[in-house]
């Protein structure tokens, strides 16, 4: 299996309003839509086949704490994909390609977060340039100097890490292998 393209893409958001620990809470039930493409090689009796890119998808639910003027991220920590090829054999005793079935595993971090300003008193190290567009307050202690910086940073929410699985048996006429150093194209991985 080759590198996958994997992304997410926020489908719906939703407020909800649940009991937790006696109390009413109103969290954000979010779909994200999961998808991509992997490609297969394949090693045969004429070398290296690889497969056209195959896509995939899938519908994720997700509940967070995500309150307005948060933002969705998604990542992947882990991916991992297994091809399993189902051959039959041709009236030579060569294998012929049938199917192939993929199991997809990739585990999603979401998080929900919003970048807020953070100030605090500190001393530069070296000139730079101001990071924000608060004023800036200076005052010395101790022979230092001190000044009020203010920068924006990310504030987490919530996070939910899930493992996702998705399981594909694509058909000999939904997937092309290509050997390259042959112009044929058929999935005979002889």
């Amino acid at each position: 299996m080759s590198v996958p393209s994997i992304e997410c893409r926020i489908i719906s958001k939703k407020d909800i309003s649940l009991n937790i620990n006696n109390e009413r809470k109103t969290l954000e039930k979010v779909g994200l839509l999961i998808c991509g493409f992997v490609t297969v090689k394949v090693l045969g009796k004429q070398g290296y086949f690889l497969s056209k890119p195959i896509p995939f998808k899938k519908v994720e639910t997700f509940i967070l704490c995500a309150p307005e003027g948060t933002d969705i991220r998604c990542k992947f920590e882990d991916f991992n994909c297994m091809a399993f090829l189902q051959c039959k054999e041709d009236n030579e005793g060569n294998p012929l390609l049938e199917a192939v079935k993929l199991t997809i595993d990739a585990c999603a971090s979401v998080q929900s977060e919003k970048e807020v300003p953070v100030e605090l008193f500190a001393k530069h190290s070296e000139p730079r340039q101001e990071s924000c567009n608060s004023h800036t307050t200076s005052y010395t202690t101790t022979n230092k100097e001190y000044q009020l910086m203010c920068m924006n940073l990310p504030k987490l929410y919530d996070w939910v890490v899930r493992d996702l699985s998705i399981d594909m048996t694509l058909d000999v006429g939904e997937i092309t292998f290509y050997n390259r150093n042959k112009e044929d194209t058929r999935n005979n991985l002889n």
